[in-house]
């Protein structure tokens, strides 16, 4: 059978998990591990019940390893809620308009960010549980430098922060984030330990003031897969904005954490656990007005040719890689 025979199944699982989150389903599931019926499932989110039971069915027969239903009862089991399959399913809902609306934007009949966009708390919400792997990594840096404020760029919802706040108590954090979905989730967090500031990281000169430092040298500012989105402009911008970050905060260590981008050709020799999801990763940064991940290869020459200064690069996961620079 071919892959895109295979795929018509797979299209309508991840269309039924997407709903089952959205509607409040799978949430449901996780609370009730006994398992509930279709009927409490409908009574309890006013849902369908036909389409509740037919979508839970559906769930069953083509995902045995994460659903189960034993006599009226359905139960999700505890496989399903393991990072790599969240991820897939939040990741799927931050692109859900984008991958709707293609043909319009192949069309050139919308345009993506005025009648397209993607969704900031699902986006969020993958990107946190893609970059944790590397959360051992640079907490170990942490430690080793005994930095003493942390300044994450594009923090997101403060997934990272409110990590060290528990790993590496008495640092002092800071997250930098300009999306509002993402700023919103961020602000419900009472960790005291944990300053917000809603801003740009490409102006970091319009949050200065907001941003008090005690010591340059003992700041780490860091950014998880976030300069690769302002590629789309050009090498050129993005180094006129890291030439910012040199002369705002001399002294201070960089952490640049990025995925690592394939040429077609070395595309095709990926493992396949490997190179669907680096694809689509891939695929989606064209039609969303990002800039492509680069090699660590690229992203040496530009480090190298702007004003910061490439220290070492630390080992990461197979896909990913750390650069450590100075400001």
């Amino acid at each position: 059978m071919s892959r895109v025979s295979n795929s018509l199944a797979g299209h309508f699982i991840m269309k039924a998990l997407c709903s089952a989150q959205e509607t409040g389903i799978l949430e449901y599931l996780s609370k009730n591990t006994g398992g509930v019926s279709g009927e409490d499932i409908a009574s309890n989110l006013s849902l369908d019940r036909n389409i509740v039971e037919s979508l839970m069915d559906f769930l069953v027969v083509n995902l045995p390893e994460f659903f189960d239903k034993n006599e009226r009862l359905y139960i999700v089991k505890h496989p399903f809620f393991e990072s790599s399959t969240q991820n897939s399913i939040y990741f799927a809902l931050a692109y859900e308009d984008v991958l709707n609306n293609l043909p319009s934007l192949l069309r050139k009949e919308k345009k993506y960010g005025v009648e397209v966009e993607r969704s900031g708390k699902y986006l969020s919400k993958s990107s946190a549980l893609h970059n944790h792997h590397t959360w051992p990594e640079i907490v170990d840096y942490i430690k080793e430098h005994n930095f003493q404020t942390i300044v994450d760029l594009g923090c997101g919802t403060g997934d990272l922060l409110k990590h060290l706040a528990i790993t590496l108590p008495g640092l002092q954090l800071v997250g930098i984030e300009n999306n509002t979905d993402a700023a919103n989730i961020s602000k419900e967090d009472k960790n005291e330990n944990i300053k917000f500031i809603k801003g740009d990281v490409a102006t970091p000169e319009t949050w200065l003031e907001d941003l008090s430092i005690k010591s340059i040298e003992k700041t780490l500012f860091i950014s998880v897969t976030v300069w690769h989105e302002f590629l789309w402009a050009g090498e050129t911008e993005l180094q006129k904005v890291f030439s910012k970050y040199h002369a705002l905060y001399k002294g201070g260590t960089f952490l640049m954490v990025e995925k690592n981008g394939y040429s077609l050709n070395s595309l095709r020799l990926l493992p396949d656990s490997i190179k669907d999801v680096t694809s689509v990763y891939q695929m989606v940064h064209p039609i969303t007005n990002q800039g492509m991940p680069q090699s660590p290869a690229v992203w040496r020459s530009l480090i190298e040719s702007s004003e910061i200064s490439l220290v070492t690069v630390l080992p990461a996961q197979p896909d990913m890689s750390i650069f450590v620079c100075k400001l």
